[in-house]
C-alpha cells in the first residue's frame, strides 16, 4: 500500500500540471467555462496528489524511526474498564 500511495499521488500531481496546461490553453482561447472547469481539477487534483504523497513521506519516517502509530480510539478502551459480565450494568433503580 505504501508504494501505491506514491504512485497515485504522484499521478495526481501529473494531472493537476496537465489541467493547469489546459487552463492556460483555454483561457488564451477565450473558452471562460473549459477554463474554469480545467482549474477547478487541477487545484482539486494538485491537493488532493500532494497530501498523499505528505501521508506516504510520514508513513516512512514512522517505519524509519520504529514508531508505532497512534491507536485509534475504539483500541485505545483497556477490556477492564467495560465489565459486560456484571449483572449492575442492566439494572433498573426503580
Amino acid at each position: 500500500m505504501k508504494k501505491t500511495k506514491f504512485y497515485i499521488g504522484l499521478a495526481l500531481l501529473v494531472q493537476s500540471f496537465a489541467a493547469i496546461a489546459t487552463f492556460f490553453v483555454c483561457l488564451v482561447r477565450k473558452k471562460n467555462l473549459f477554463a474554469a472547469i480545467s482549474a477547478a481539477l487541477g487545484m482539486v487534483s494538485g491537493v488532493a496528489g500532494a497530501y498523499m504523497l505528505y501521508e506516504c513521506k510520514t508513513e516512512n519516517n514512522l517505519l524509519k524511526t520504529g514508531d508505532e502509530p497512534e491507536e485509534s480510539l475504539s483500541e485505545s478502551v483497556a477490556e477492564d474498564d467495560v465489565d459486560l459480565d456484571n449483572k449492575e450494568l442492566f439494572e433498573r433503580d426503580d
